[in-house]
């Protein structure tokens, strides 16, 4: 995992550390439950496991998954003489974690457990640290994402095991069996989440019927014995599934849970040849494996390629071959084989493991590669059989194979296991309730080494073979004839032999051009007949001598053949890709394009909808408007319209405006609609604010141009008219004579002409602008204060000079000053406030001054001083309304 970590280039390297780690803690993992320690080896492991690593488009690692087969689970129960158990017994007690140790009755004493004893010595291992080794394991447990809770109730499996190895039975009434130690049986239940009142019979006892009601038959002393063992070994089987399940859920790639689509590569660990002091049935399955497995190694590697050499036309010479095909078809032959025999036997109450010898005997006696004592092998001892491996004669003692085969678990065993408090157990037992057939050991060992075949077929299998250099387990010390016997039979000298007489790579014509057609001229970019390309490629590079062309495929001779290829073809890609950039560039513009147009259209046609839906709305709306008293001024416009014809919609508003306004105007007169304009100037800026601007009085505009007088009419005519030539001034909008503050705090009369530009004070009867009161520019006035009464009173508050307090007295509104002069200045862009306030401060010769305005009855208005920095405007309501 480490080599492909580094090798792979990902995109998202913390994924690829992600899956690396998770992995690799399975490993180690599945080590502590699936390794033990035989006699040669400490690290040996007692189960095949094949890990697959899933690659991406990218050929990065995205997750992987873990296959276990073949778990050895006699182990769980009784080892060989030197051996040891799995290796979490052992860690579990070394931990020296008192708390947990206590909580799961257990004592680090190795020695005083059945199950872990049964070996014998030595009970630890040289240069191991047990409690260093329990550490890691619990860090495998977390880093793979078992929760504490999880962990301890694996912990608690495991030492209900070794607990329940201590369970011991003798001859009861009727040769029954029943338990000695009950406290033993005690620590099973607690720690199993079990019932001790459904426990307790499930182990020296079953229901005929298997559903839990009925007849029960009682066990005798040796098959409560099995009972206890065939429990410990599945309890162990199961719980390594659980873990391996768990495992998957947190490594396997979300991609392939998806898609079901990946890349797979598979690494499988595969155990040798199995030669204990006494071999059982574990070791005949064991081997029986291996021989699979070397058959499979014979096709893949050795024989195939020959049969493609001469199937291909190729001139080849014949490397002959250790073929172990017979004593495959002696052990696995239906009806006849030695593991169907087994079966067979096995499945007869009445027969026992004598039977299966004598069997084996009658069908294999002729057989080349078996032999026994009465197929005529003194030697051998009467429950022995001997068969010639590809690799080594191996003696099988017959004993207790039947009660290892038969591998079945009572279903009372399996209810109670289901009805745990523990949910991982729950989990483990939940799908066996109600699963009555159950398989022997050795039907699951022949349908895992069929799923493995299953497995390396469907892929390109590479070999590692692992050579022992000695039995001692030395380091630095090889023994040559060990070495010698294990690369004969192991067929490597073949192995070599095939290699260096045939070629090093062969290729199909199809995927030679696909890859390397872009090398030469001849074959870019299509090639009609593949294996012509394939040869004017060769030539091309001058490389034809390095390679022979077979019916269908390529083969080079030579390592460095591909190396060359691969470099040329390296150095013509940039060309190539800029020539696929263009073209993709060029389609990709093309349908880019394309989709624009389309997008456009599809607006256009949708805005045209829009429109259509919203003009509709306008016109159902509108209908009948003319009809309506208001013109449709009460209509409420659609506020929900696209916002490409907002313009549109305002233009249409001021349209509407524009028609309804005209409709309201054509009653009335020019004059009239002037007069209008100006009321509605007024009453925007004084309407709810002052009680009486004028609305009821007429409007005169220019009165003192109306003087009936023809000599004062003159004088005022002359006036204007040099005003108006000297300042490029308008027409006279209005004007009148008020009663004005001067600077002395009295009253006085002065006339106020307003023109389109400019505001004058003309002073006596031959209306004459004095210098002490120039023209006024509508910029000047800085704002207009009224009085919210019904006076007509008004203060222009200028700039710089001091401000000018007027009163229009007789029948004349200050409403029709306020009108012209908003009407005036908005046509110079000009905005001047008007304020109506009760008190009024004006500025009069630098000095402020508040202006009070006092009804009394006075013929006309006049301006007087008052109190402090008062100034009192007298005026009376008679006077205004007469």
């Amino acid at each position: 995992m480490l080599y492909l970590t580094k090798i792979t280039l990902s995109s998202i390297p913390t994924e690829a550390e992600r899956v690396k780690n998770l992995l690799i803690h399975s490993s180690t993992l599945l080590e502590a439950f699936g390794n033990a320690r035989t006699k040669r080896n400490n690290n040996s492991s007692r189960f095949l496991k094949c890990t697959s690593i899933d690659f991406d488009f990218l050929s990065q690692p995205v997750g992987g998954t873990v296959t276990v087969y073949m778990l050895e689970k006699d182990r769980v129960v009784s080892q060989q003489k030197g051996d040891r158990n799995f290796h979490i017994f052992y860690r579990l007690l070394g931990s020296q974690d008192a708390t947990l140790l206590k909580q799961l009755q257990l004592q680090s004493n190795v020695k005083q457990y059945n199950y872990l004893a049964d070996g014998g010595e030595p009970f630890t291992l040289k240069g191991v640290v047990e409690k260093e080794m329990y550490r890691n394991t619990r860090e495998a447990f977390n880093s793979v994402g078992f929760h504490e809770k999880e962990q301890l109730e694996v912990f608690k499996i495991i030492a209900a095991i070794l607990h329940l190895g201590q369970v011991h039975f003798d001859k009861g009434e009727s040769d029954e069996a029943r338990v000695i130690n009950m406290n033993c049986v005690t620590p099973v239940a607690n720690l199993l989440g079990l019932r001790m009142d459904e426990l307790m019979p499930a182990l020296v006892g079953k229901n005929l019927t298997g559903k839990g009601e009925g007849p029960k038959m009682k066990y005798g002393k040796e098959q409560a014995y099995i009972c206890r063992d065939t429990l410990a070994k599945w309890l162990y089987e199961h719980l390594i599934q659980w873990i391996v399940k768990r495992i998957n859920e947190n490594t396997s790639s979300p991609h392939t849970k998806v898609t079901g689509k990946c890349s797979k590569l598979c690494l499988i660990d595969i155990y040798g040849f199995e030669v204990a002091d006494v071999n059982e049935l574990a070791q005949l399955c064991i081997n029986y494996c291996s021989e699979n497995l070397q058959q499979l190694f014979i096709t893949s590697v050795l024989a195939e390629p020959q049969q493609v050499y001469l199937r291909e036309g190729i001139p080849w010479i014949n490397v002959d071959i250790n073929d172990n095909e017979m004593i495959l078809k002696m052990i696995e032959e239906p009806n006849r084989g030695i593991l169907s025999i087994i079966d067979e036997i096995s499945s007869k109450d009445d027969k026992t493991d004598k039977d299966i010898l004598i069997q084996m005997d009658k069908a294999l006696t002729v057989n080349p590669h078996y032999k026994s004592n009465a197929a005529g092998d003194q030697t051998l001892q009467i429950n022995e059989f001997m068969i010639k491996h590809y690799d080594i004669e191996v003696i099988y003692s017959t004993k207790e194979f039947i009660a290892n085969n038969k591998n079945a678990i009572s279903m009372d065993l399996i209810r109670v296991l289901s009805n745990s408090k523990i949910n991982s157990m729950k989990e483990m037992w939940s799908t066996q309730v109600g699963n009555i057939k159950q398989t022997t050991f050795v039907s699951e060992f022949k349908s895992s080494v069929k799923k493995l075949n299953d497995v390396i077929s469907t892929m390109y299998p590479l070999y590692v073979r692992c050579i022992r250099p000695n039995s001692s387990k030395f380091p630095m010390k090889i023994v040559d004839s060990i070495v010698e016997h294990q690369a004969r039979f192991l067929n490597i000298v073949e192995h070599v032999k095939v290699r260096r007489t045939g070629i090093s790579l062969s290729q199909k014509y199809d995927k030679f051009i696909q890859r390397y057609k872009c090398i030469c001229p001849s074959t870019w970019p299509e090639v009609k007949n593949m294996k012509e390309g394939t040869i004017s490629i060769m030539s091309y590079l001058s490389l034809k001598d390095e390679c022979r062309f077979g019916k269908f495929m390529i083969f080079l001779k030579k390592p460095n053949t591909i190396i060359e290829l691969e470099n040329k073809r390296l150095s013509v890609l940039p060309k190539m890709a800029t020539v696929i950039q263009t073209i993709w560039r060029k389609h990709h513009a093309k349908r880019l394009v394309r989709k624009i147009r389309a997008v456009y259209t599809i607006m256009a046609w949708y805005k045209k909808c829009k429109l259509k839906n919203y003009f509709n709305v306008i016109l159902k709306a509108f209908k009948g408007v003319e009809s309506m008293r208001d013109l449709g001024y009460s209509i409420e416009w659609p506020d929900k319209y696209p916002p490409a014809i907002k313009q549109g919609v305002e233009n249409m508003k001021k349209i509407h405006f524009s028609w309804r306004a005209k409709k309201l105007q054509a009653p009335f007169t020019t004059e009239q609609i002037k007069m209008i304009t100006l009321m509605g100037a007024a009453h925007t800026a004084l309407y709810g604010a002052k009680s009486d601007w004028g609305l009821h009085h007429p409007w005169e505009g220019d009165l003192l141009g109306k003087e009936l007088n023809p000599k004062i009419l003159t004088k005022y005519t002359q006036s204007i008219l040099k005003l108006k030539t000297a300042l490029q001034d308008g027409n006279v909008i209005w004007s009148a004579t008020v009663i004005r503050l001067t600077s002395s705090m009295k009253s006085e009369e002065m006339h106020l002409v307003l023109t389109d530009k400019h505001l004058y004070r003309l002073e006596g009867s031959k209306f004459e602008v004095k210098k002490k009161y120039p023209h006024l520019t509508f910029d000047k006035i800085g704002h207009i204060s009224l009085f919210p009464g019904p006076d007509q009173a008004a203060v222009l508050h200028l700039d710089k000079a001091g401000d000018l307090a007027f009163f229009l007295p007789g029948k004349r509104c200050i409403g029709e000053f306020i009108g012209n002069y908003i009407k005036a200045a908005k046509k110079l862009n000009i905005q001047t406030p008007i304020e109506v306030s009760a008190k009024i401060s004006l500025n009069l010769d630098g000095k402020m001054k508040e202006l009070v305005l006092v009804e009394s009855n006075v013929p006309k208005p006049v301006f007087h001083k008052g109190q402090k920095n008062q100034i009192v405007l007298a005026w009376s309501l008679i006077e205004t309304k007469e």
